[in-house]
Order: C-alpha cells, then structure tokens, then sequence
C-alpha cells in the first residue's frame, strides 16, 4: 500500500514531458515518470535474468546434496 502510495505521488509530481536520446535514437515525448518506471521495469528484468542461471545451478546441486543426504541416511 505504502509503495503504491508512493509511485502514484511520484507519477503526479513528474508530470513533464521529455524527449529521451539514446545512441542516437530519438525517443517519442513521454512523461518523465514513464521513462523511470520503464527502466525500473527493465532493470528488474534484467536482474532477474541474470540470477537464473545461478538459481539453476543452485538447484542441481541441492538436489545433489539431497541425493548424497538419502545415502548417507541408509548407510547409518
């Protein structure tokens, strides 16, 4: 509720419209809280994307841990 609160005030507060250049490719002209609240959606994204292959790996070897847990159990 809190952060709802928050983006809502900020989206109001930041009502001007820019024009955003980018490697030189023109943007169209947005409110400056869309462009934000975009790249806070990608950086999201990204971050995301990036922590996957870590969390697969992360996955296999709990599974593995699992596996050698079950056997020392039977040997005990």
């Amino acid at each position: 509720l809190v952060v709802s609160i928050a983006v809502v005030i900020f989206v109001l507060e930041n009502q001007g419209v820019v024009q955003l250049a980018f490697l030189g490719i023109q943007f169209p002209q947005w409110p400056l809280a869309v462009y934000i609240i975009i790249a806070f959606i990608l950086g999201g994204a990204l971050g995301l994307a990036v922590q996957l292959p870590f969390l697969a790996m992360s996955r296999v070897r709990a599974s593995s841990l699992r596996a050698e847990l079950v056997q020392a159990r039977k040997e005990v």
